[in-house]
């Protein structure tokens, strides 16, 4: 095992968890919505896709 955790917990969202989709082995069903935090992305990598790209986290109002 690398170290890595595998599930994550907000503080703020207590019943809400984060699974790291990289230990999925098979499609999860879902697909993105939007690109987000792209204003700190590696200036050499290139999104192709159409989806929606935010700076930073976009509103819920949006």
């Amino acid at each position: 095992m690398c170290g890595s955790s595998l599930i994550s917990k907000l503080d703020a969202k207590p019943a809400v968890y984060g699974v790291a989709l990289g230990v999925l082995d098979g499609d999860p069903g879902v697909r993105p919505l939007c690109h987000v935090y792209v204003g700190s992305k590696a200036p050499w990598f290139e999104i192709t896709d159409t989806l929606p790209q935010h700076e930073t986290r976009p509103s819920h109002n949006a």
